[in-house]
């Protein structure tokens, strides 16, 4: 005999059920997996618990090891050799020159020794001088900033020399010394 559809249906939801429970039942055995492998990760070995105590030491052993230097810097025992009077000031007793020592060591590389060129008495007297400057012409007539720097309407071209010359005028004009 064929199965009704009332029992067809029972049986599509019995076996939903099942479907049903069956995932519930493995996704909660993957997130069980997964909660021992996480909590796999956070379990702590032997060497790192030594270690963690060793660095961040204890509870107990914190108090005691905080005062246990009276305020004195530890550093592992660097440097108790030497002498505590450098922090105490005793260097204002001691004459400079015995704290300063000049290097007159020469050194191994031996080369000719050249003299500065000596400058020339004159105080305003340019410390460069620059060689195209002779060579050069400049229209003082083409750019109208530059017009103010003629002498006369009629005045075109420069050497730069002279250029330089009117420049350094124009701003001793507007910017006289004191």
């Amino acid at each position: 005999m064929a199965p009704s559809k009332e029992q067809d249906l029972s049986e599509r939801e019995f076996s939903d059920s099942e479907m049903s429970s069956d995932a519930e039942s493995s996704s909660s055995a993957a997130e069980h997996g997964k909660e021992k492998s996480v909590s796999a990760l956070y379990e702590k070995d032997s060497d790192e618990e030594e270690l963690e105590r060793l660095v961040l030491g204890n509870a107990a052993g914190f108090r005691t090891n905080l005062f246990k230097n009276d305020g004195k810097d530890s550093f592992g025992g660097l440097g108790d050799d030497m002498d505590m009077d450098a922090d105490t000031g005793d260097f204002e007793e001691v004459d400079d020159h015995d704290l300063f020592m000049l290097d007159t060591a020469t050194s191994g590389a031996k080369g000719p020794v050249t003299s500065a060129p000596k400058l020339a008495n004159d105080p305003n007297a340019p410390v460069w001088v620059d060689s195209d400057d002779e060579r050069l012409a400049i229209s003082l007539a083409g750019t109208t900033r530059l017009r103010k720097l003629r002498l006369t309407e009629a005045e075109d071209l420069v050497s730069g020399t002279e250029y330089s010359r009117r420049l350094r005028q124009q701003y001793l004009r507007l910017n006289p010394a004191p």
